[in-house]
């Protein structure tokens, strides 16, 4: 009976930090999409550093909103309309730095 407990304390504490761990490996991946996104933009448009910082911390915030609306708990029809929103603010504030022309070009990149 021990030993089966045992086992079962081990899998448990296994399972556990597997979790841990990819929610880190996510953590990684959308600050390194965040980064390559805000370096795109920097080279295209040549944003200044605080435009910089604010198009980074914005992408971060819509990938983390995004990554909410995986629940299977919620509404497929919900989430596609939570994510359109989410979205929709993102451009909202990209445009809000770029100019008319840039964010033109910057409509049409995010179509490909």
């Amino acid at each position: 009976m021990r030993k089966i407990i045992t086992v079962m304390a081990f899998f448990a504490v296994t399972l556990l930090s597997t979790n841990e761990t990819i929610a880190q490996e996510n953590k990684k991946d959308i600050k390194t999409e965040a980064k390559l996104f805000t370096h795109d933009l920097t080279q295209k448009f040549k944003l200044n550093g605080d435009n910089q910082r604010t198009i980074y911390h914005a992408y971060l915030l819509k990938e983390r909103k995004l990554n909410e609306l995986n629940n299977p708990n919620l509404d497929k029809n919900e989430a596609e309309k939570k994510a359109a929103i989410i979205n929709t603010e993102f451009d909202n504030k990209v445009k809000a730095i770029l100019n008319e022309t840039q964010y033109k070009e910057y409509l049409l990149k995010k179509k490909k």
